[in-house]
């Protein structure tokens, strides 16, 4: 507990990891609005910064009692590295517990959303970028099937989306079987 106000809530929860020993921190968005949250962060999106703890974030309802929990699909957003495999195994057993379709995602940027070095390539070499994009897609396919064949016997409905867009835009409302995004 503290006896004095904290000056930043964030430090304060990332601190108190050590104290507690928690594994997972649980907080509530409190829907401030677009223009405070672009100008300061939200607290949450702070505490994944500064720490190394699973943040789960919930949201208020305009209800009294909390709806029952269900949790029917998990998305697992993948590129290749293979330090951020290191969610597979955890989401695989999450989505045992929930009964969950677990899905693996991969997301080519399209032409249009190219990046960095890319962009300045695209525009010098089009079909070479169009013809390098069109491999990163096969080798995300690979790669998935690959991970879905290492993961097949561990008792879960698994599937495996490559898609195209721009990778910052995943919305929670993907429709998986469109294969884009915009």
């Amino acid at each position: 507990m503290h006896a004095a106000e904290v000056d930043n809530v964030a430090e304060s929860i990332v601190a108190h990891h050590g104290e507690f020993g928690h594994d997972l921190v649980i907080m509530c968005s409190h829907g401030r609005g677009r223009a405070l949250h672009m100008l300061m962060g939200c607290i949450a999106q702070k505490v994944i910064s500064l720490g190394t703890i699973p943040v789960l974030l919930t949201h208020p309802g305009e209800q009294k009692e909390f709806p029952p929990y269900s949790c029917k699909a998990i998305l697992v957003p993948l590129d290749g590295d293979p330090d951020h495999e290191q969610a597979l195994p955890v989401s695989i057993e999450l989505a045992k517990a929930c009964n969950a379709t677990l899905h693996m995602a991969m997301v080519i940027p399209s032409f249009s959303k190219l990046s960095g070095q890319m962009t300045a390539t695209s525009k010098l070499l089009p079909g070479t970028t169009s013809e390098m994009l069109e491999m990163f897609i096969e080798n995300a396919e690979e790669y998935l099937q690959s991970q879905l064949q290492n993961f097949k016997d561990k008792g879960v409905q698994i599937s495996t989306h490559v898609l195209r867009g721009d990778p910052a835009m995943l919305s929670p409302g993907q429709p998986w079987n469109q294969g884009s995004i915009s």
